[in-house]
């Protein structure tokens, strides 16, 4: 078990999905054909939220192939979190939200970086995860407030036929 990773935590680790993009070249090294069908596989960074035993509920980040936010439809910009370098005194916000700030431990993030709220992800403990550094606490604490929000408003428009 990973014992060094907290809540608040940016990591970087191995992501896998099925491959959705017909942008993607068939020579791209970071495709596979798989018996399910082609699959993408790169490192992704995501903000830990909280931790289990053996398991960690994460949030996923994104740069949109470094476009942002605003590349995406505006019914969707809702759902994401624009992500500030802690020392950007320059930081042009492309979201409806107030910034995550991150302090890294190398490279900055992209200006374009954003914090998927809806797109909760299981990591475990024992994959090949990399350090790449931590929120702030205030921004932690935030970023747990935006996931609940969205995660009532969708628990609340219950059943449907």
């Amino acid at each position: 078990m990973l014992t060094h990773v907290l809540v608040g935590d940016v990591i970087a680790l191995p992501y896998h999905v099925p491959n959705t993009n017909p942008n993607v070249s068939q020579n791209d090294p970071r495709l596979a054909f798989t018996c399910e069908g082609p699959a993408y596989s790169k490192r992704r960074m995501a903000i830990v939220l909280w931790m289990h035993q053996v398991d960690m509920f994460c949030l996923p980040l994104y740069s949109f192939q470094d476009k942002g936010i605003q590349s995406k439809p505006a019914f969707m910009r809702r759902e994401y979190a624009p992500v500030k370098n802690y020392d950007d005194h320059e930081f042009l916000n492309q979201g409806v939200y107030p910034p995550i700030e991150v302090q890294n431990r190398t490279k900055p993030m992209s200006a374009m970086t954003s914090v998927s709220l809806t797109g909760g992800m299981r990591v475990g403990c024992n994959e090949d995860i990399s350090m790449v550094g931590r929120v702030t606490e205030k921004s932690y604490r935030d970023l747990v407030k935006l996931w609940q929000t969205l995660s009532s408003e969708a628990q609340s428009e219950g059943w449907r036929k």
